[in-house]
């Protein structure tokens, strides 16, 4: 009785550092969610690439090579046109910024009557003297590059970590599924179809969606630019590449697609027109029309369900979208299909057995139209 007894504590107690273990892993993930979900993500959008390449190489090679190869580049793609972007959202603004020329404005200008005896070699000469008649100004300069610097770190940071998850789900993923079905449920257990359904269904979502918003996003790029070389300049785009980039991410919202964008765009440029010559409102007609046919209609009704499925209910997958991203801000366009699919395999595979009160099974019990049946071949 001693005996079980003491193997009784001994049971609790490693059931209460387990338990303690699992909280403190799950505060971690709480605090750097939006990052594990965006590597979750770059996951699924890479994992069909890196069974290609894995059929040639051993595992971790293939890994490897499609870390360096497209995660990489990927990010710095990513990272890149938010550069890009970011550039001519200055560029538009530039006329209402502080910059450096207008700051040496006064020392350079040699049309006054009487030139001022301090030129750029006494600012040069003097920069304490500068800094203290200027020191609001530079102060507002050097708060702003700070705040921007440590903008881009953050990101840049969220980026790389967010790709390393991505790299050790790729190599150890797979290991980790065989480990857990070998040690923690049975192969053809009621967890095992949730857990393959699942897989199944975030690889179609998240991969059908990323090809729909690379597609709309260069499509909007040479809509938005071939606008610009054809029009004149009262109705032209002020920053068509970070509005192309905006189009193609808001058709990550299915339905609402780019009418987020392209609508208050055609608008502003319809008031532009009205205030300089009604005869330009053909312009913004036009590219209304063609924004409408090739950066909505076509993607919604053609690429997306060709690309994405139709596994998944479009209104549902649409507030998920919707909702993630307004209860859980940037990372909610991630979050918010996950969320979705667990809650829909959840109600097709688990709650129907559990409302019932009858044994779990792997089987199916909801209609097949919800979701997937997880027939992904490893």
């Amino acid at each position: 009785m001693d005996l079980a007894a003491d193997q009784q504590r001994d049971r609790l107690a490693w059931w209460l550092a387990v338990g303690m273990l699992a909280a403190l892993l799950a505060f971690v993930a709480l605090n750097v969610l939006g990052t594990l979900v965006l590597g979750l993500f770059i996951y699924y959008v890479v994992r069909p690439l890196n069974e290609r390449v894995d059929r040639h190489l051993p595992s971790d090679t293939a890994a490897t090579v499609t870390f360096l190869g497209v995660i990489l580049p990927l990010v710095a793609v990513v990272a890149y046109i938010v550069v890009v972007a970011v550039r001519e959202l200055f560029a538009a603004f530039a006329g209402r910024s502080l910059t450096v020329s207008a700051l040496l404005a006064p020392y350079l200008d040699s049309s006054v009557a009487e030139p001022r005896e301090t030129t750029v070699r006494t600012v040069l000469n003097q920069p304490i003297s500068f800094l203290t008649s200027n020191a609001g100004t530079a102060r507002e300069v050097a708060d702003a590059a700070l705040a921007l610097v440590g903008a881009a770190s953050g990101i840049l940071f969220v980026l790389l970590v967010a790709a390393a998850v991505a790299y050790f789900l790729l190599q150890d993923g797979d290991r980790l599924y065989r480990w857990s079905r070998a040690n923690l449920f049975a192969e053809e257990s009621t967890l095992d179809a949730f857990l393959r359904t699942v897989d199944h269904d975030l690889e179609t979502v998240y991969l059908g969606n990323v090809f729909t918003v690379a597609l709309v996003a260069v499509g909007a790029a040479v809509v938005y630019n071939g606008y610009n070389f054809l029009v004149p300049a009262p109705v032209e785009i002020p920053i068509p590449t970070a509005l192309a980039l905006a189009t193609g991410l808001a058709s990550f919202v299915p339905i609402v697609v780019g009418k987020l964008v392209y609508v208050p765009l055609t608008g502003a440029l319809v008031i532009s027109a009205l205030g300089n010559d009604t005869g330009l409102l053909v312009y913004p007609a036009a590219l209304f029309v063609v924004a409408l046919i090739f950066l909505d209609i076509l993607p919604q009704t053609v690429i997306r369900p060709y690309l994405a499925g139709r596994e998944l209910h479009t209104g549902a997958t649409m507030l998920s979208y919707v909702l993630g991203a307004t209860v859980f801000g940037w990372y909610g366009i991630f979050l918010g299909p996950l969320v979705l699919v667990l809650v829909v395999h959840t109600s097709r595979i688990v709650l129907p057995e559990l409302v019932a009160g009858e044994e779990l099974t792997p089987e199916v019990s909801a209609p097949a139209s919800l979701g997937s049946e997880g027939d992904r071949t490893e």
